[in-house]
């Protein structure tokens, strides 16, 4: 597993993303994509959710594609 694979905070993946403007030059604006480390299983669209408060979740349809 990559040392980049672990829990993040809403702070830390903001930092990332825009502290690499190489990798992300549309900052902000970047499109959130969700998936397996294959790309097998990828969704645009999620419904932000918590669980009380203790964490931000993101919900997808499982058999949703990109097309829809």
């Amino acid at each position: 597993m990559s040392k980049n694979y672990k829990k993040l905070t809403v702070r830390e993946l903001v930092e990332i993303v825009t502290n690499d403007k190489k990798a992300f030059p549309n900052g902000l604006d970047t499109i959130i994509t969700s998936g397996d480390f294959e790309g097998n299983y990828q969704h645009q669209m999620h419904e932000v959710m918590t669980d009380g408060g203790k964490s931000v979740f993101l919900g997808y349809e499982m058999h949703e594609g990109f097309a829809e």
